[in-house]
C-alpha cells in the first residue's frame, strides 16, 4: 500500500511540474529556418537568428536576417501543453493571430515538439495556406525570466 501511494505521489508531482512549466513565459532561440512545401518537403533553408518568446496570452518573434530585424507579435487564441519533461520531451500547440509591423494579421498554428535526445522542433503552419510551412530547431529553450 505504501508503495502504491508513493507511485501515485511521484506521478502527481511529475504532472504538476510539467503543468507548472506550461504557465511560465518561455524563450527559444534558433539559428536556421527551413521553408517547407505542402507535403513537408524542404524548399529552401536560411541562416537567420530567430528569438521566440511567449507566455499564456502573448507571442513575440524577432527574426534577424542579414543584420535586419523583423518583429512579429500576436495574441494566443488557444494553447495545449503536454510536456512530460519540460523543454525536452512533450508538445505544445499554439493557435496565434500573428501581426506584422504593418498591421497585417494572419492566423497560424505553432507546434513545439521535443523528443528524447533531439532538439525542440518549432513548426509554423499558416492557416488556410497549406503550402506555407516553416520549421526551426531550438538551439535554446528555457523559461524567460524577463
Amino acid at each position: 500500500m505504501k508503495t502504491l501511494l508513493l507511485v501515485f505521489g511521484l506521478a502527481f508531482a511529475a504532472t504538476e511540474s510539467a503543468e507548472a512549466q506550461c504557465d511560465k513565459a518561455v524563450r527559444l532561440s534558433c539559428t536556421k529556418t527551413e521553408y517547407l512545401d505542402e507535403s513537408g518537403g524542404l524548399v529552401r533553408e536560411s541562416d537567420e537568428t530567430t528569438e521566440i518568446k511567449f507566455n499564456k496570452t502573448e507571442f513575440n518573434v524577432v527574426i534577424t536576417m542579414q543584420g535586419q530585424e523583423q518583429k512579429l507579435s500576436g495574441v494566443i487564441r488557444s494553447a495545449t501543453c503536454e510536456w512530460k519533461t519540460p523543454y525536452a520531451e512533450g508538445k505544445s500547440v499554439l493557435k496565434v493571430d500573428l501581426t506584422s509591423p504593418s498591421g497585417d494579421s494572419r492566423p497560424v498554428t505553432i507546434t513545439l515538439e521535443g523528443k528524447a535526445g533531439s532538439k525542440v522542433t518549432i513548426l509554423v503552419e499558416f492557416d488556410g495556406r497549406p503550402e506555407m510551412k516553416i520549421r526551426m530547431y531550438a538551439d535554446e529553450f528555457k523559461e524567460d525570466k524577463a
